[in-house]
């Protein structure tokens, strides 16, 4: 957006309901619901009423706004045009402009003052809002000198290359560069600010947050790499495709892939022996497991001393990751339990955004297991589940169920998606199938 050239923090304002091209937003949720817009019945399609609240001059500006972002060559050049104008005209005249008219269209405000009577006029006209810092990562934009990206450039399901001609299309979600991890701590100080905000100016309400901004992009395609190839297996043991393997169907599947002996193996205590395994798996006794249980008990950290069994060096261990990689992903997981213990003590809820289809996995485990511990009592850590991914409808399925046995609440946004422009190229330059 055109406003990215001011300084300070921006808040952009999510609406808790759209209209037209931009992506509708829904929650899954016994609970969510705002008492101050429960009753409001909003017909989107009544021009009248949807805009009753708005002066001639919002309307004019907010016309010639969108009129204008229409212009693709104008849109495309933007930052250059702005860089210009500034050498121009100088600075503030610039700033002046932008944040009267794009800034303050797309733009709850770069503060808490100012944001607060948007949000209350919103609230007002029954909308409800989602306070949301709107920056992401791309790890093809990420400088390659620095140690925790370097250590995870050799992996992932996506060539640089590739990824980075793709990258270059136009998708609807605004990204930033990763510079390191000072730039990571920066950006939790940031959510602190706006899940604060969100506790002063609209209690019970929503603070959206990227993962990608809170550690190294390549540490997270490392991590979904390593997820998708443990699924894989699970997959491949599953021969009658039924999502359900039996104990018998489970060990001789795991003797084909692993070593049962504990003798020349890094799992020194023998907690990947196949007889421990299955205990876990099926602590009841009940002859079945399912890719919920297998799931829950691989975990990143236990992939070296699973994969020291493996009887051939195959993707599963090409896609464990060195303790460089490790430790880095752990610092990232301590920046987002940092910010869900804030937004579980103020009673804010925390919307973890979508990202690319390479990441996504990762951001999945990492919301799973935060909801596991911060969604016990309350709704108070909401994934985001995009629509236009043809596996959306079974991942719903099986992260309600997962909800339900473990015994903590589902919460979900689901929306349309933001990258189907970059991820139908990415598939085509893959030679995959469209996501």
């Amino acid at each position: 957006m055109m406003a990215s050239s001011l300084t300070g923090t921006r808040l952009v304002l999510r609406l808790g309901k759209r209209q037209g091209r931009l992506a509708s937003v829904s929650w899954i949720s016994a609970t969510v619901q705002s008492p101050a817009r429960a009753a409001a019945d909003i017909d989107f399609t009544d021009a009248k009423a949807v805009y009753a609240s708005r002066s001639t001059p919002e309307l004019v500006s907010a016309l010639m706004v969108l009129q204008t972002c229409r212009i693709q060559p104008l849109v495309t050049n933007a930052e250059w045009l702005l860089k210009t104008a500034k050498g121009l005209v100088g600075a503030s005249l610039v700033d002046a402009v932008v944040k009267r008219t794009f800034f303050a269209h797309f733009c709850a405000g770069e503060d808490e003052k100012t944001i607060r009577p948007k949000v209350e006029s919103l609230e007002t006209a029954g909308i409800g809002s989602i306070l949301d810092y709107a920056a992401e990562a791309d790890d093809t934009a990420i400088p390659s000198n620095t140690a925790a990206n370097t250590a995870a450039a050799a992996g992932g399901s996506v060539s640089h290359s590739v990824a980075s001609a793709a990258s270059t299309r136009q998708d609807v979600a605004r990204k930033h560069r990763y510079t390191g991890e000072e730039d990571c701590d920066a950006h939790v100080e940031v959510f602190e600010r706006c899940i604060q905000s969100v506790h002063n100016v609209s209690p019970n309400g929503f603070a959206a947050i990227k993962l990608t901004a809170l550690g190294p992009p390549a540490i997270l395609r490392r991590m979904s790499k390593a997820i998708v190839e443990v699924n894989d297996l699970f997959a491949k043991m599953d021969t009658d495709n039924d999502g359900v393997l039996s104990r018998e169907e489970f060990s001789e599947g795991y003797r084909q892939y692993f070593h049962t002996n504990d003798a020349n193996t890094g799992d020194i205590e023998g907690f990947w022996s196949l007889e421990s395994v299955l205990s876990k798996l099926d602590p009841q006794n009940m002859g079945r497991i399912d890719i919920i249980e297998w799931s829950q008990l691989l975990q990143i950290e236990h992939l070296p001393a699973l994969t020291s069994r493996c009887r051939n060096q195959g993707p599963l261990t090409q896609a464990v990751l060195s303790e460089g990689e490790i430790e880095a992903a752990n610092a990232m997981v301590e920046r987002i339990e940092h910010l869900a213990q804030l937004a579980s003590s103020l009673q804010v809820r925390l919307m973890i955004d979508a990202e690319q289809t390479y990441f996504q996995p990762a951001i999945d485990n990492t919301v799973i297991n935060l909801q596991e511990r911060h969604n016990r009592e309350a709704y108070t850590i909401f994934n985001t589940y995009q629509c236009y991914l043809k596996g959306a409808d079974d991942r719903l399925r099986t992260d309600m169920e997962r909800a339900q046995r473990r015994g903590y609440r589902f919460a979900a946004k689901v929306v349309r998606g933001a990258y189907m422009v970059s991820e139908r190229e990415l598939a085509e330059l893959e030679g995959r199938v469209r996501v």
